[in-house]
């Protein structure tokens, strides 16, 4: 099922490619929001096939990451990515059939449309920070493209440069958001590792909404006497 998610995407892809390749051609809008049409009803097919028959329990990984880190880009469904991506199918389908019907716009807005369909699917699916940052650029950059090509409007540029303004900082807040959560969890640099992941390596940490009142000590922390944890915990006990 992953192996077909990541197919669909290659293929968006290369339908952006072509449209770059195709021009001006009278046939290329048919060409790019047919496919469109077809991989997007591929996702939904893929999305209500894991909700019915079953999920893929184990994560795809993808030879690719940051240079150094020493792990690979994961794409992995769960039940809530898998209705997002039934919602995207239908959307996009029916953007798609749409557009097949509607009189031919620029060239220039043909190669956006399925890179944005593409980067949508990535953050969708997935399962570690970069391939969630890798998605949402993607996607923001062919939302920016797809609103500025129709730029003889001076609405439309400001519209394009707003757009594009907010999508840098929402990046550049994601980022530190997810070294944050990275450091905190031993180094993991995925979304869904949770803040309470031992660090590898070394010694848990206690956070401070596990401290007395906020529930249980975690099973895996084993720290010193000195640790704020065991101070608190003494002193919430000499109280009672």
């Amino acid at each position: 099922m992953l192996t077909g998610l990541l197919l669909c995407i290659l293929l968006l892809g290369l339908l952006a490619l072509a449209a770059v390749g195709l021009g001006r051609h009278p046939l290329a809008g048919r060409v790019v929001h047919g496919g469109c049409l077809a991989i997007s009803l591929g996702f939904a097919g893929l999305a209500l096939a894991g909700l019915g028959l079953g999920l893929p329990e184990a994560p795809l990984a993808l030879p690719i990451g940051l240079p150094g880190a020493g792990a690979a880009s994961l794409l992995a469904l769960d039940g809530l990515s898998a209705w997002f991506l039934l919602l995207l199918g239908v959307t996009g389908a029916c953007a798609s059939l749409y557009a097949l019907g509607a009189p031919a716009g620029p060239p220039r807005s043909l190669p956006p449309f399925p890179l944005f369909l593409a980067g949508m699917a990535i953050c969708l699916a997935a399962a570690d920070a970069f391939t969630l940052l890798l998605g949402f650029e993607l996607m923001s950059l062919a939302s920016w493209a797809l609103v500025a090509a129709d730029h003889a409007e001076a609405e439309n540029r400001a519209a394009a440069r707003r757009y594009l303004m907010f999508a840098a900082l929402a990046g550049a807040c994601l980022v530190p958001a997810f070294g944050l959560l990275a450091a905190g969890a031993g180094g993991s640099t995925s979304p869904r590792s949770g803040l309470r992941r031992p660090r590898a390596g070394g010694r848990p940490r206690c956070w401070p909404w596990r401290w007395p009142g906020r529930g249980p000590r975690p099973g895996w922390c084993r720290c010193t006497p000195g640790c704020r944890w065991r101070i608190r915990r003494r002193r919430a006990m000499s109280r009672r």
